[in-house]
């Protein structure tokens, strides 16, 4: 039971700030399923935060559990009186509803057959592997969470360099928020970080069907769907327990809500500061979350261009900086004064040897390449080649409202994997076996992004007579 609750309370905190972001007069009901989605992730991001804290300064657990219900409560009491007068009504103003007849009916099937298999799938493999089916799940990340639980007060001398495989400056969102229902129940069990793993895997799925849904209509939020639970990689690494499908949630997070704020941009205060927060829990994630927020800052500094206009441009940064600047000195704290230098930077000449070795260019690009062109384990056609002809063949449509918001986006996302080249230049491993176990898992983060900006951004698959048809209003 105490599980159980404790998870209703991550999840139901997540929603009430979820649904405090919403701008005012939306309703609590309104885009449900995409305010759900959001949720767990949301939810867990912040209680991992509260439970790092609490390590911090030593704070008891039964304290720590009380402060959380306080904060559910405060927040739930906030919600309500600014909401209790609200219509459950969108304010997104969207096509979530249009369907194609006999098209959407087929999408809905498909869709809906390929999340029954997952969804077994999940299941039969996370009960027979509780402990994750790959190295890093239990020498690694659930090996951290088992380092905070049974620490005590001694919990930082477990983040040394003493054992060669553990990665003591990996972030700790995920080990903590393991760590922290192992609290809750008082003793460590597999379930936890299985379920886990299954939360983040069918978040990212409900979110990237949501959110293109809301925003392009039903039946390329169902394309979008099938395209994510199609890729064979992406169940897999959901399983396997590792960091990167809860990476790649918050970088998808992050990402909507900002394409959700430029939608509103009188009132889009609140989604700002959201979707910088679901940034900091990318950087919290995996060290790549700290590539992406940089790039995503960078992006979102230089697009639009701040000189055009002084004003738009310190009020959509300001909730972004307030957001993301204290986690990162929370994270800057973790890994300087307790988990110490990482790897990557430790010999400096080395590196630069690496970098000016054109061999180790050419290396890497033919290995995007081909990673590219056979990304995420598909049968006859990779899902990257599909998703190119698709947009080849419908083309952009044609509304402008988030056209600013989905280049700063797709800017951050190439930054990113400009990042991840410059990585590979100067890893300390040996570059084949680093490029052989670690890309797909790179691209991978990326990926579940990628299909909402091409979902987003390109025509539906619908008559042209339906997306001129205005969006019927819902009302109680």
């Amino acid at each position: 039971m105490a599980g159980l609750a404790s998870a209703i309370l991550c999840a139901a905190t997540g929603f009430v700030l979820i649904s405090l972001a919403w701008p005012k007069g939306s309703g609590l009901r309104s885009d449900l399923l995409l305010k759900v989605s959001f949720c767990v992730g949301c939810g867990l991001g912040l209680f991992s935060f509260l439970y790092f804290l609490s390590l911090m300064f030593s704070v008891p657990a039964k304290t720590l559990a009380g402060l959380e219900v306080v904060i559910f409560v405060l927040l739930s009491v906030l919600l309500w009186t600014r909401n209790h007068n609200g219509h459950n009504q969108s304010f997104l103003r969207n096509r979530a509803n249009t369907s194609t007849g006999f098209l959407g009916q087929i999408l809905a099937a498909g869709f809906t057959l390929s999340l029954i298999g997952a969804l077994y799938r999940c299941g039969k493999e996370l009960a027979a592997n509780p402990q994750g089916t790959g190295w890093d799940a239990f020498a690694i990340w659930n090996l951290h969470a088992r380092f905070l639980f049974r620490g005590g007060e001694h919990w930082r001398d477990a983040f040394s360099g003493l054992i060669p495989w553990f990665h003591p400056d990996y972030p700790l969102l995920l080990p903590a928020s393991i760590a922290h229902f192992w609290t809750y129940l008082g003793r460590e069990t597999a379930a936890v970080p299985a379920a886990l793993a299954f939360a983040f895997t069918f978040s990212t799925v409900a979110l990237l069907f949501s959110a293109v849904s809301v925003l392009r209509g039903r039946n390329q939020g169902l394309l979008a769907g099938v395209m994510l639970l199609g890729t064979p990689s992406f169940l897999r690494q959901g399983l396997s327990e590792y960091a990167d499908v809860p990476l790649s949630f918050f970088l998808l997070a992050a990402i909507v809500l900002l394409i959700l704020a430029g939608r509103v941009p009188q009132s889009n205060f609140s989604l700002l500061v959201l979707s910088g927060f679901m940034a900091a829990c990318a950087a919290w994630t995996k060290n790549e979350g700290l590539l992406f927020l940089a790039a995503f800052a960078v992006a979102r500094l230089v697009i639009p261009a701040p000189w055009e206009n002084w004003a738009i441009w310190l009020r959509q940064m300001t909730p972004l900086a307030a957001t993301i600047i204290p986690i990162l000195l929370l994270i800057a704290y973790f890994k300087l004064a307790v988990a110490g230098p990482g790897e990557l930077f430790s010999n400096s000449q080395i590196m630069l040897q690496k970098a000016i070795d054109p061999s180790r260019y050419w290396m890497i690009a033919r290995w995007f390449l081909k990673d590219f062109l056979g990304f995420g384990g598909w049968f006859l056609m990779p899902g990257t080649l599909l998703i190119i002809a698709y947009a080849t063949i419908l083309g952009k449509h044609g509304e402008a409202s988030s056209r600013t918001g989905a280049a700063t986006c797709a800017w951050a996302l190439v930054l990113t994997a400009t990042g991840y080249f410059a990585v590979y230049v100067i890893t300390p491993y040996d570059l084949r076996w680093h490029l052989m176990w670690s890309l797909d898992r790179l691209f991978m983060q990326l990926w579940p992004s990628v299909l909402f900006l091409v979902f987003v951004t390109v025509r539906a698959p619908e008559p042209a007579t339906a997306l001129g048809c205005p969006a019927p209003e819902s009302s109680e």
